[in-house]
């Protein structure tokens, strides 16, 4: 069975990353980038990311962070961030693909995130993103902005698949009709 894992982290540093998994041949390959400057390169790069599977793939699943603006931020900052999340949400409903939320506080904990100040856990994070690189995929490069994306991709894979964790009541469901 071969499926498609997408992980996205909608902040406007974030980026998209996903997985092909092939559970017959044990074998993935990865890809991972910055977040699109604009909405149209947003659905762009997800279909990029679903269409060049299609003929070979059972199941795509997507696994986007669920984040909310702070007390501290600007309103611009807030207003942005929840435009972003926002259009990452639309793009993945229109498409029809099964999603579900994670917020930052789970897939971190699934990762043994240490407790650090937000410079070096994103140090650390990206480090652990760099070191899940299949080896097939070694070319991919690993930068602050795909670190998070590519864990929660990977997060999602080994959700979906039963790895430790349990079944979500937050996954949506869409189902493609053909007339």
């Amino acid at each position: 069975m071969k499926s498609l894992f997408i992980g996205i982290d909608p902040g406007k540093r974030g980026g998209i990353s996903w997985i092909h998994y092939d559970t017959e041949e044990k074998t993935e390959e990865l890809f991972a980038h910055k977040c699109p400057g604009t909405y149209e390169e947003m659905w762009d790069t997800l279909n990029i990311a679903t269409g060049a599977y299609l003929d070979d793939i059972k199941d795509i699943h997507c696994t986007i962070e669920h984040v909310w603006a702070m007390p501290w931020d600007t309103p611009k900052t807030a207003f942005t961030f929840g435009t972003n999340f926002g259009a990452w949400l639309t793009c993945i409903e229109i498409m029809g693909l099964e999603y579900d939320y994670v917020s930052p506080k789970k897939w971190q904990t699934y990762f043994s995130t240490p407790k650090l100040d937000k410079k070096e856990r994103k140090r650390w994070l990206k480090e652990m993103a760099s070191s899940h690189i299949p080896p097939e995929n070694q070319q991919q490069k690993v930068t602050f902005n795909t670190a998070d994306a590519i864990l929660i991709a990977i997060y999602g894979k080994e959700f979906i698949n039963g790895v430790g964790l349990q079944a979500s009541n937050e996954t949506k469901t869409r189902v493609n009709e053909t007339k």
